[in-house]
């Protein structure tokens, strides 16, 4: 990172790992797997959780077989044209993904706030560094293996692209991920399981 970043955690008492030029994948499993404790917590650096999202978020582990957490996202930059319309869609999104909860749908675990168990990552295996959206293939691993994935209500505030190019090249990446995924999960296609990952997800991403 060339802003300081580490700098910065250092001096709030952080402990920080090198990870040069690897990919985010590779950076994540790096610190999940150097981590001491038993919940995983990943923030994207252009993302604010408020200051109780964590606090919001725990309680919801209680429940068995839950192993990851998502949060409410919503556009920090929405002041221009193109960030009014991001912050609609992401406040669309956050209501679908709430109502896909009820049917044990969530197809994604963000990276601007997500929680996860450690242990799921040793039971099912780390972010596939394969994979354009990570956060996507993740969640659809915990699914297809029979674990839970809920949301919290707590805010998390991102920055979404500020114009039409980075929007599009975001869309793109967006795109292949999704067939990346749904190509890899395509034999578990509308097969009776322990969720609704086959009946529900499959379906709506072909």
């Amino acid at each position: 990172s060339a802003d300081k970043t580490a700098e910065i955690a250092i001096s709030l008492g952080a402990r920080v790992i090198n990870n040069i030029k690897k990919g985010k994948a590779n950076a994540v499993n790096h610190g999940i797997k150097n981590a001491k404790g038993e919940i995983i917590v990943i923030v994207d650096a252009d993302s604010f959780p408020e200051k109780n999202a964590l606090m919001q978020s725990i309680p919801f582990f209680e429940e068995k077989n839950v192993m990851a957490i998502t949060t409410k996202i919503y556009v920090k930059n929405y002041q221009s044209y193109i960030g009014r319309l991001q912050a609609i869609e992401y406040a669309l999104i956050s209501w679908t993904r709430k109502l896909s909860e009820f049917i044990e749908g969530i197809y994604v675990t963000p990276g601007p706030f997500a929680l996860y168990k450690k242990e799921v990552f040793k039971k099912i295996g780390y972010f596939d560094p394969s994979n354009a959206t990570e956060d996507i293939e993740i969640a659809w691993r915990i699914l297809s293996h029979g674990f839970k994935i809920k949301m919290s209500p707590a805010k998390v505030h991102t920055y979404a692209p500020e114009n039409w190019k980075k929007w599009i090249r975001q869309r793109v990446r967006w795109n292949i991920g999704g067939f990346q995924t749904t190509l890899k999960y395509r034999s578990f296609f509308l097969k009776k399981g322990p969720s609704n990952f086959s009946l529900y997800v499959l379906p709506f991403f072909s």
